[in-house]
């Protein structure tokens, strides 16, 4: 209770109820302490629509050239066929982990998929283009599983024996860079874990609109401006993955 007429020390108790002793008559647990196993954190990226307030965002396509427009974009305006199929291209691409693989589509799945532009494109013709470059290089070397494990090597020349491989399709990515937001999609992602541990990635991308009509010194500046593109690719995947071995490449179509 307070005292009436007199201050308070400021090592006075004001009040207080019950044991306080109770601590010595708690039972001691017989079970012993576990340590768990640290889990492996997984890499965190980016999801759809994300923003940072305050940051404007900037497509790594901005700083190079214009992304290329996807199936469910404007598809008014002008006919270009080679756009076309350039626009199919990237969509079935999209629905390929590894040649053979048993979730590969099926021609009719491609005619589905293609539906929206099969007004403008002749399907079956673009159908039978895109399994003829199935086979050819450069996506023999990147969709070929046994292939693509054996430039890995080349590329990283310390890679563990015993990595594992994750492949991410359309993996949209984003990060801080300056006064700035880096976000866009990478076509395809390939992840390398040793032990569960992330130690290196390799961002893929497609380009489909460069066209065998351009001069040699436009194909030139195009390709720089891609570069940029994938420079920009690179730091946002290291930063966001935190990883130093990150490597890219551009697969001309």
């Amino acid at each position: 209770a307070f005292i009436p007429g007199e201050a308070l020390q400021s090592s006075t108790t004001m009040f207080e109820m019950g044991d306080k002793h109770w601590f010595m008559n708690v039972p001691t647990s017989q079970q012993p302490v576990t340590q768990e196993e640290p889990r492996t954190p997984q890499p965190r990226l980016a999801r759809r629509g994300g923003r940072r307030r305050g940051l404007q965002s900037v497509a790594p396509s901005q700083i190079g050239i214009p992304r290329f427009v996807r199936l469910g974009d404007q598809l008014s305006g002008q006919r270009d066929p080679a756009k076309d199929f350039g626009t199919l291209v990237h969509l079935w691409l999209s629905n390929i982990l590894w040649l053979g693989d048993r979730r590969f589509p099926t021609q009719d799945q491609m005619r589905g998929m293609a539906q929206p532009l099969a007004d403008r494109v002749d399907v079956d013709d673009a159908i039978e283009r895109f399994q003829a470059m199935l086979g050819q290089e450069p996506l023999l070397d990147i969709l070929d599983r046994e292939q693509y494990l054996k430039d890995l090597r080349k590329t990283f020349a310390d890679l563990p024996a015993d990595f594992d491989i994750e492949v991410r399709l359309e993996q949209p990515v984003a990060g801080p860079e300056e006064d700035q937001i880096i976000s866009g999609t990478i076509d395809r992602l390939v992840l390398l874990r040793h032990q569960r541990r992330l130690i290196a990635a390799e961002v893929i991308d497609y380009k489909t609109d460069l066209g065998s009509e351009l001069h040699a010194e436009q194909l030139q500046r195009k390709t720089e401006r891609y570069e940029t593109q994938m420079a920009a690719y690179r730091r946002v995947v290291a930063s966001s993955l935190r990883i130093e071995a990150v490597t890219s490449r551009l697969v001309f179509l």
